[in-house]
């Protein structure tokens, strides 16, 4: 089974044990630019969208117009890109602002989109550490 989005194409992913059943894989390598720079999301990158429970899930959907921005913020995250380069509360902060940006030109509702970015920069840091 693979999903169709205008940049990224996935797949979704059988879970192993302890994983979450809502995960999925890039299927193609996919660019898009940050801070200046182009990264590659490569083909195999697993990715659960945002880590939105489900009960939450008409306030503040997890994939639809949130699937592009959620799987760029994970990868940026995975990847603790900019944190070499400009530090790591910096490079976190720019990331989730980016995050933000994508979520509004994806023509997500304005506050919806502000209330996804308040969440990952309450809870996010944990996984930025890791």
């Amino acid at each position: 089974m693979y999903t169709e989005y205008p940049l990224i194409h996935l797949e979704k992913v059988e879970p192993g044990p302890g994983e979450k059943s809502t995960r999925f894989r890039v299927r193609i390598d996919c660019q898009f630019e940050h801070l200046g720079r182009i990264y590659t999301i490569p083909a195999g990158f697993k990715t659960d969208f945002s880590s939105v429970p489900r009960p939450v899930w008409p306030l503040i959907p997890p994939h639809g117009l949130a699937t592009v921005p959620s799987i760029k913020h994970d990868f940026l995250y995975d990847y603790q890109i900019g944190e070499k380069e400009i530090g790591r509360k910096r490079a976190r902060w720019e990331v989730d602002q980016a995050f933000l940006r994508d979520l509004l030109a994806e023509g997500m509702k304005p506050f919806q989109a502000r209330l996804m970015y308040g969440m990952v920069r309450l809870f996010g840091r944990p996984y930025w550490i890791n």
